[in-house]
């Protein structure tokens, strides 16, 4: 918990990986021309499941299969988003 919002601590396991408080899309592209961020409960961030298995993982393959170059970004977790977004502009 941090200023009274609860963030996901970055992990780095087999199955699981967080980095900067949010959940890895599997398939990335490098430099996005735009993000799509993802909120929401544990079925959202995907609880108990593989990093490509999670629904943002499946909509960014999705996405790249249409030639569409956006990021999907599993932010899921993240209570307060508006501090959230905030935070990554500092």
């Amino acid at each position: 918990m941090e200023k009274g919002v609860f963030l996901v601590r970055d992990t780095d396991d087999k199955w699981l990986h967080v980095e900067n408080g949010v959940r890895v899309t599997e398939s990335r592209p490098i430099n996005p021309e735009r993000r799509l961020y993802m909120y929401g409960p544990c079925i959202v961030f995907g609880s108990y499941v593989e990093d490509k298995h999670t629904i943002a993982s499946f909509l960014q393959n999705t996405i790249n299969t249409n030639g569409k170059n956006v990021e999907v970004v599993n932010a899921a977790g993240q209570i307060n988003a508006e501090w959230y977004l905030q935070s990554l502009a500092m």
